[in-house]
């Protein structure tokens, strides 16, 4: 049972068929005939069209709408062809018994497919046909002149058709698919092993840092905790002199209370006996007369006056005392803080002579290194030098790359040309075995042939030069994808960030955000490097107008749970004063002033990068005045202001300024670019030309060969194709000994250039040893030790400054103070008892007078008398609790400062202490002393360690990881590589067996149908070109015959046997469901005809064919014959089919 056959075709507006026409085939033999011209091959264009053949020259038009049908230039609206499969079989996948699949296409040249009536894509048309193998380009299709073709088709050709045949396309695919997998594996290995290696180098120089910065951390510990538990200590001293000072505060309150009930008692005393002796004095009075009673008052008054005189001597006296004992306490302090001051004041002379003598050693030790300006600019000059030279010679390299390739294309051409002339030598010396003295055509084939071999030689030209262009084209395009990936990179990397990237995404809807820092400003790429890492991560700080405008996306990440992000509203951005910038040598200038953006823009950057200096590198850093400025070099190291140093070896990865090029330099590259595929554009347009030209003129040679029995004269003699080759030879000859010339300067100039490389790194490596060299670790020591000492000298100057000097000030001060209040007691008491001898002579006088009365008014004065020594007494015991209340209160203040003292000391420890919260103590550290002791052993193990990267640690453990990761991921590539390469093993074996297959089968096919065809007079074989192999080389048609075995030698007839072998042959092996034929007969003779025949009846029993002929033979065998003929008038094809009856 057939799987499927051609039932019918139906054309309408097809080419020279503009009326409805449908053809009913058969699916046995099916022959097409008419007159030249009647529109027979066009039936097989309008198979080949709606199948989904694309090539219009393949089905003799020169665009789409050329198959619309013209008549007096007036095209008709479209056309269409259908053509209807049988489907009994199902092996369409479909119910249907019949599938239609159709093809229209519009006057403008516009096509579109169906299938069984609905809309389809030309994909799903080749996969329906694909089912049953059914294909546009098939090779069951031979259009008129194809038959040829499997004569002169290359010889891997031939390979490659019976690869389709055997089915070889899918274990390629399978291949393909696998070697890029492989491809990809290995690509990944490549990159994991070279990661792998530098991260492996990277831990070795990271195993050094992280054991000394184990060190540091150890010894740190051991610092913070000796500190702790000297503050600690501290703490518990102060806590118990405080609770001492306030236990004795109490007393001395609670005394102070004592006395104030005192007083109250003694105070009513004396107001008590005040008011018994003014009823006294009233009585007196009233007895005594007034007289009496002024005398009275007035001794009472000068007595009172003599005691509070007296009295105030004795307070003046206790105040003299208070001052004394007050000044010596003082004094003794101001001999202790003189000492203090002395001893600093020495330590200060100390520690500056010890930095003196730190310099000399410096000074000496770099002059023993020779870093003197001179010998360090010879060298850099010798350096810049050589770097000249060495720039010179590898541009005298690539100036022979360039001359290398271009005689390499110009080699390939005259290989090409070469190889040509040596297949015409063979045809022309062939051609004149045989050539007769027909001379009728003769001078129009040279002419044709003429042409044929120069536009054959053009065509290599072109295609030599296309290549070059094309090359040349990746080129551009390579740095062009370079320039704008640069440009690109860091906004990717930003994008990566999960809030950054929602922010910017939704910029527009949220408003009022500029952008990011790095996506704000642009730099040289000179300093790219320096100004990055200045920025640090503030890069990925986000502008925008105002708070407000901050506070919404900070509400927007926040409810999203997208992150963090860092806002700089316009509006609250404040700049630092502009420092003064070092002028000199090496100092580049300002990092904010190095980056270009919009004047609006320039507060950012000066509040981002603000006094950082940009510096060419690190001499430029030390001239200038490490910890003087915060500045940064070129190559990223940072040198901040508090002494500080960072750098090393860093990675150009990473969020960076955009890149800062000329305007034009990308707009330059782009038209560049597009001038080269304008050329590579030109050059196809000119080979298709010329593609178009040989095809036309193989026909007209082949029409000419065809009337003249193939025996026209060569163009030129085999004489002449010969000097020519010798000329081509000489060439390549010359041009392969310029190649061998170019190789031998290009290896020169690659010693020269190693050479000159081994010389300019031993430069470098002398300029760093002569800098940086074996003594490095000493000088760094003499910098660590005088930064060291330095720090000692300020703080000495800080002791004294802060502390020191102004106690002692304020103790003379205080001394100078209480020596003016004794001077004023002193004299008050030389005052006071000048008084009291007044008091006393008046007191006398005033007694005699007394005495007068005294006889009068006796028992009152008596009363009186005693009442007044009883007040006086009680004054004397008031004035004597008043003095004790007035020291106890003075001892009440000094307690008070001294409890408020140790507060600030206590409130000043633990604020100290906080910084150390959750360290541990030193249980056997019992004092401060023992703690200060360790603090000092610890700090100088800790100089002892010198600069210490402390990142080490973190940085060693991540790229210890990594490095476990990548070994991990290597053994697990390496697995999949290996299963790969077994796959690809396991299809090659499988792919070479299939086509042995089917190249057996074919073969013997072959040689028997071909020995059939020509009654084993002359018989014929497919020969491998390549039999252990078969893939290395093609497939070569041998024919044997009485006289001669060339191809060449054979006639078009005998070509044509050649090639209906063949094409039978593989029907033999892999059969079609039909066979499109057309006119394979024509330059076959009757006999041959007849035999074909015969063969394509016999093969109509399993396919079906469909020929066009014009042979009696064919039509008498066919079992179905479609006439054609043509309305000339309105240039319109007509079909009528019959049965032929035999």
């Amino acid at each position: 049972m057939r799987k499927t056959f051609i039932t019918s075709l139906k054309l309408k507006g097809f080419k020279s068929f503009n009326k409805h026409v449908n053809i009913q085939f058969g699916s046995g033999f099916n022959c097409i005939a008419g007159a030249n011209g009647s529109g027979k091959s066009n039936v097989m264009d309008a198979l080949c069209f709606v199948l989904g053949r694309l090539s219009t020259k393949s089905i003799r038009a020169e665009n789409y709408g050329a198959l619309v049908h013209e008549n007096n230039k007036i095209r008709s609206n479209g056309a269409s062809v259908a053509l209807t499969l049988d489907n009994s079989s199902g092996i369409f996948g479909l119910s249907d018994k019949k599938i239609e699949v159709a093809r229209e296409i519009s006057k403008e040249g516009k096509s579109r497919y169906l299938i069984n009536g609905k809309r389809a894509t030309r994909t799903q048309i080749l996969e329906l046909l694909e089912m049953s193998q059914i294909r546009p380009e098939g090779h069951n299709i031979i259009l008129q002149g194809d038959i040829s073709n499997f004569i002169t088709m290359r010889a891997v050709d031939k390979r490659k058709l019976i690869e389709d045949i055997a089915g070889i396309g899918v274990y390629e695919r399978k291949k393909d698919s696998a070697m890029k997998n492989l491809n990809k594996v290995e690509e990944k290995l490549r990159e994991v092993q070279i990661v792998m290696n530098e991260k492996k180098s990277y831990l070795g120089s990271l195993e050094g840092d992280r054991k000394v910065a184990e060190q540091y951390n150890s010894y740190n510990s051991e610092l913070k905790s000796a500190k702790s538990t000297e503050l600690n200590l501290k703490h518990t001293s102060a806590s118990t002199r405080k609770q001492q000072i306030s236990s004795k505060l109490e007393a001395v309150k609670k005394k102070q209370s004592e006395y104030k009930n005192k007083l109250a008692e003694m105070n009513d005393k004396v107001d008590a006996l005040q008011t018994k002796i003014v009823n006294v004095e009233k009585q007196i009075a009233k007895r005594g007369g007034e007289v009496q009673l002024v005398l009275q008052k007035d001794i009472e008054n000068l007595k009172v006056d003599f005691e509070n005189a007296k009295n105030l001597v004795t307070s003046s006296e206790n105040e003299i005392r208070r001052v004394e004992e007050r000044k010596r306490h003082l004094s003794k302090s101001l001999a202790d803080i003189k000492g203090k001051i002395n001893m600093s004041e020495e330590d200060l002379k100390a520690q500056r002579l010890e930095l003196r003598k730190l310099e000399g050693k410096e000074h000496e030790l770099k002059k023993s290194l020779g870093l003197s300006s001179v010998s360090v600019s010879d060298i850099q000059k010798e350096l810049d030098t050589k770097e000249t030279e060495l720039d010179n010679f590898k541009n005298s390299e690539l100036e022979l790359k360039s001359e290398y390739s271009k005689l390499s294309g110009e080699l390939e051409v005259f290989k090409i040309k070469a190889a040509a002339l040596g297949e015409k030598i063979t045809e022309a010396t062939s051609i004149e075995r045989v050539l007769d003295g027909t001379k009728g055509k003769k001078d129009k084939y040279r002419d044709i042939l003429m042409e044929l071999n120069s536009l054959t030689d053009r065509d290599a030209e072109i295609f030599v030069e296309i290549k070059e262009r094309r090359k040349e084209m990746l080129d551009k395009e390579s740095s062009l994808s370079k320039i704008q990936m640069e440009m690109n990179s860091s906004y990717e990397l930003l994008m990566r960030d999960k809030a950054i990237g929602a922010i910017m995404k939704r910029k527009d809807k949220l408003g009022g955000i500029y952008g990011t820092v790095a996506e704000l400003g642009q730099v040289d790429p000179e300093f790219s490097t320096a100004l990055k890492v200045a920025a640090g991560s503030r890069l990925k700080n986000i502008v925008v107008k105002d708070e407000k405008v901050a506070i919404k996306c900070l509400k927007f990440l926040r409810e999203k749970r997208l992150g963090v992000a860092t806002f700089l509203p316009m509006t609250k951005i404040k700049t630092s004063a502009q420092s003064h910038v070092p002028q000199g040598s090496g100092v580049v200038g300002r990092a904010a002033d190095l980056v270009d953006c919009k004047p609006e823009f320039k507060k950012v950057f000066s509040n981002i990068l603000r006094n950082t200096i940009i510096v060419n590198d690190t001499n430029t850093a030390r001239s200038v005045g490490i910890g003087s400025y915060s500045m940064v070099s070129l190559e990223g190291d940072v040198f901040s202001v508090g002494g500080a140093i960072s750098g090393g070896f860093r990675r150009e990865t990473g969020i960076g300024f955009g890149r800062k090029t000329d305007s034009g330099e990308i707009d330059r590259k782009i038209v560049e670019l597009d001038k080269v595929k304008n050329k590579v554009k030109a050059l196809e347009n000119e080979r298709d030309g010329i593609d178009r030209e040989l095809i036309g003129l193989r026909k007209m040679k082949t029409e000419i060969e065809s009337g003249m029995g193939n025996l026209a004269a060569p163009p030129q003699s085999s004489a002449e194709l010969k000097t020519r080759q010798k000329d081509l030879l000489d060439g390549l000859k010359t041009r392969e000994t310029r190649l061998k010339e170019i190789s031998k300067v290009s290896e020169k100039l690659k010693d020269k250039i190693q050479k000159l490389t081994i010389e300019r790194n031993g430069m470098k490596s002398n300029l760093k040893e002569l800098q940086f060299g074996s003594k490095k670790k000493e000088l760094d020591r003499i910098d660590s030790n005088k930064r060291n000492v330095d720090a000692k000298i300020a703080t000495i100057n800080a002791t004294l400054e802060n502390a020191l000097l102004p106690e002692r000030d304020n103790i003379d001060r205080v001394i100078s103070g209480l020596l003016k209040e004794k001077l004023e007691f002193t004299d008050q008491i030389q005052k006071l008892k000048v008084d009291l001898g007044k008091f006393k002579t008046q007191l006398s006088v005033k007694d005699k007078e007394e005495k007068e009365f005294y006889g009068q008014l006796k028992r009152l004065f008596i009363d009186k008398g005693k009442l007044a020594e009883l007040l006086k007494k009680e004054q004397e015991s008031v004035r004597s609790v008043e003095l004790k209340s007035v020291a106890d209160n003075e001892g009440l203040n000094a307690l008070s400062i001294a409890r408020a003292k140790i507060d600030s000391e206590l409130s000043a420890v633990r604020e100290e202490l906080e910084e150390y919260k959750g360290v541990k103590t030193l249980p056997y550290l019992k004092n401060v002393q023992a703690a200060k002791q360790k603090q000092s052993d610890m700090n100088r193990k800790l100089r002892s360690l010198g600069n210490v990267n402390l990142k080490a640690l973190e940085i060693y453990e991540d790229v210890k990881k990594e490095w476990d990761k990548l070994n991990w991921r290597i053994g697990k590539l390496d697995t999949e590589r290996q299963s790969i390469v077994n796959i690809i093993n396991t299809i090659e074996t499988k792919k070479k067996v299939s086509f042995m297959d089917a190249f057996n089968s074919i073969a013997d096919n072959f040689s028997k149908i071909y020995a059939n065809l020509n009654n084993n007079v002359v018989t014929g074989s497919l020969v491998l070109e390549a039999p252990d192999n078969p893939f290395d080389g093609g497939i070569m048609i041998k024919v044997i015959k009485p006289g001669s075995n060339a191809l060449t030698a054979l006639s078009g007839g005998e070509k044509a046997m050649v090639g209906l072998s063949f094409l039978f042959a593989i029907a033999e092996h892999n059969p079609t469901p039909f066979y499109l034929l057309d006119e394979i007969d024509a330059p076959l003779d009757s006999v041959n005809v007849e035999r074909m025949s015969e063969l394509l009846r016999e093969y109509s029993a399993r396919s079906q064919i469909i020929i066009v002929s014009h042979k009696d033979s064919v039509m008498s065998t066919a079992d179905i014959l479609h006439g054609i003929w043509m309305n000339k008038k309105h240039g319109e094809s007509y079909i009528s089919s019959m049965k032929v009856k035999r």
